[in-house]
């Protein structure tokens, strides 16, 4: 099989820039400061390899205006807000020009045990310490990791991606395991959301792979499939705005998302290109203990429109809606299913654009390809 250059290129970039960003959230570089420059070294590397590979591809002039465009909004939304992080994420999206989704998931999964199995081993042997939060009666283990919820987030990124491989050939025993892991998982870390999201997905899963599906609904489902990105945010962003008395057992019911969401909004409004905001939140650093009122907002959709600007926020959801809608018009149940999924995370978890916990966002680089803009033409009309 011939590889390509530009290939290669992205896979050298990418295997830099996720393992950086993988060992950023565990402990080793917090315990280990040099660990932290070694790791930003290897990223900043990864992303010079990505720039060669976007200088390689060959763009039409209808792809370079949309690139461009994209770019230039990526940032005036770091010069407002002051989080390059943003930028790195638009380059690393134009640079998945031309990959297949499928190479990038194998890479990012194997990426991510190694490690998991790394943070583990040296929790085990005490190179770096297991952090025992107890928070609202619930004790929870960092196990590694930067906080105690990063080991559920990324084991049920790991989940989706790998149903998302396996499609129908799944074996029940692996189901089984799956549970077994999630089950092992929720113990350590109590994490709530993840837990039952993993149960939702596998569900899911099974009945596309059966072909199980309500005939009177199946309109009303492909809509959502279709939408559900937009729908998820947009349910969250009216309920965040809207907050009152009479959503208290819904915000409890979400861990208080729309409380803090709704405070943050009336304390830092939304901006058209975001702003500088310090956020405050519990890390193994302070325990759980902190020197000041909590303030974060754990909905991604929240958090990136206050954070990054109103008009980042609608280009993503543009952007992963018109994939959402090429994904049912081409019957990939699978892949919508499993972005629907990830919406719905993403409602309650801050890690919408994070692409280290967050592969498919990776498809959008599709939507810079003209053959996408004219097949989407083409089958929008004959669906």
């Amino acid at each position: 099989m011939k590889v390509k250059f530009s290939e290669v290129l992205f896979f050298i970039g990418m295997i830099a820039i996720m393992l950086g960003n993988l060992f950023m959230i565990t402990e080793y570089p917090f315990v280990y400061p040099g660990i932290a420059t070694i790791l930003k070294l290897i990223r900043y590397l990864g992303y010079m390899v990505i720039v060669v590979k976007i200088l390689y591809d060959i763009f039409y002039l209808e792809d370079i205006i949309k690139t461009v465009l994209f770019i230039i909004f990526m940032v005036l939304s770091v010069c407002v807000s002051k989080d390059k992080e943003l930028l790195f994420i638009g380059l690393m999206i134009v640079g998945a020009r031309g990959i297949e989704l499928e190479k990038i998931l194998k890479c990012l999964c194997t990426l991510q045990v190694i490690v998991v199995v790394c943070t583990l081993l040296g929790c085990a042997v005490h190179i770096i310490p297991d952090v025992v939060f107890d928070l609202d009666n619930r004790i929870r283990h960092t196990v590694g990791f930067y906080y105690v919820s990063y080991l559920p987030h990324i084991y049920t990124m790991f989940v989706i991606a790998w149903l998302y491989l396996k499609r129908y050939t799944i074996k029940y025993y692996e189901y089984i395991m799956i549970i077994v892991g999630n089950l092992l998982i929720y113990k350590i870390s109590a994490t709530r959301v993840d837990f039952g999201i993993i149960f939702l997905i596998i569900l899911l899963h099974f009945m596309v792979s059966k072909g199980i599906v309500v005939k009177q609904l199946k309109s009303v489902i492909k809509f959502i499939l279709k939408n559900s990105t937009l729908l998820c945010a947009g349910c969250m962003l009216i309920l965040t705005v809207v907050y009152n008395d009479a959503l208290r057992i819904l915000d409890k019911l979400l861990s208080n998302r729309l409380h803090l969401g709704h405070h943050a909004i009336k304390k830092y409004g939304i901006h058209i290109l975001g702003q500088k905001i310090t956020w405050l939140g519990y890390n193994f650093e302070n325990a759980g203990k902190l020197k000041g009122d909590y303030q974060v907002v754990d909905s991604s959709y929240i958090h990136a429109i206050i954070n990054y600007g109103l008009i980042v926020f609608v280009i993503f959801i543009i952007l992963l809606t018109l994939v959402e809608h090429k994904a049912v018009i081409e019957k990939n149940y699978f892949l919508a299913v499993s972005l629907m999924v990830c919406s719905l995370a993403w409602m309650i978890d801050p890690l919408w654009l994070d692409l280290a916990f967050n592969p498919f966002i990776f498809l959008t680089a599709d939507c810079f390809e003209k053959n996408f803009t004219g097949y989407f033409r083409k089958s929008i009309c004959k669906s």
